[in-house]
Order: structure tokens, then sequence, then C-alpha cells
């Protein structure tokens, strides 16, 4: 009975074990929104909470929630697996410009390294929802670039 207790204490110990990412493994710093405007990315996205972590094996993972900007704004959840982590918006008027990948369920979102003109491009799983999570001014309409 002793030996089949401590077998699954050490299994259970194994397996709920915290993570940590593999020796060796750096994180990077999040990017942000893309200072130049894209005739590819049509859609502007404020961001208002972007959470992540990496898991034991150093793959990054994520969650938030933010808006659809344009005429109507529309709230989205959204869940992403991306090589770097991306920050919330700090401004009201400060957007992400993105692009469906598939209506209403898979977003791609464009990202620029902070310090730098790299690119990098982000596919966002999201769950749309009939009212935005922030106030928006409606005579503002953000769906279109701007330069």
């Amino acid at each position: 009975m002793k030996a089949s207790v401590l077998f699954l204490t050490l299994l259970l110990g194994q397996i709920y074990r915290p993570a940590m990412p593999q020796e060796g493994f750096h994180p990077v710093p999040p990017d942000g929104p893309a200072i130049e405007a894209s005739a590819d990315f049509p859609l502007h996205v404020h961001i208002i909470e972007s959470i992540w972590h990496y898991d034991r094996f150093g793959f990054l993972n994520g969650w938030g929630h933010g808006d659809l900007l344009g005429a109507a704004p529309r709230g989205f959840d959204f869940t992403f697996e991306c090589v770097t982590p991306f920050r919330h918006n700090m401004a009201q008027d400060d957007f992400y410009q993105a692009r469906w990948k598939k209506p209403d369920q898979k977003m791609e979102i464009l990202l620029q390294k902070i310090g730098s003109n790299h690119l990098d491009k982000c596919v966002v799983n999201v769950t749309m929802r009939k009212n935005a999570y922030g106030k928006y001014s409606p005579a503002k309409d953000s769906s279109a670039p701007t330069p």
C-alpha cells in the first residue's frame, strides 16, 4: 500500500510540476502596433487586454479581449499561439492593423518589434461580441488605414 501511494505521489509530482521553460530559453519582449499603414491589413483593432505566458517547453500562448474599430465597434475575445507576444494598446486612439483569415473566427494582426522596422504577424482565434468593450466616438471611423 505504501509503495503504491509513494508511486502515485511521484507520478503526480511529475505531471503537476510547475511550468519551467527549457534550459537556455529566453522570453522575448512584446511587439507593438505597426507604425506604417498597410493596405493589406484594412481592419483596425484596439487590444484592451493581452495576457501571455510561456509553457514549460518555451511555447508562447495567450488570450485577451479587444475591439474591432469602425462605424459600429464590436468587441471580441481572443486566444493566440505566436512567436512573440504583443502588448495592449496604451492610448484610446492607438490600434493594430489586421485582416480576416476566416471572418468572425480568425484574424491576422500586424506587429512591429519595438525599436526596429521588423514586422511580425500573429493569427488570433476570435469570438465576436455584440458590443464593444471600450467607449468610442460615433463620428470617428477607424476602419480605413490612416497615413
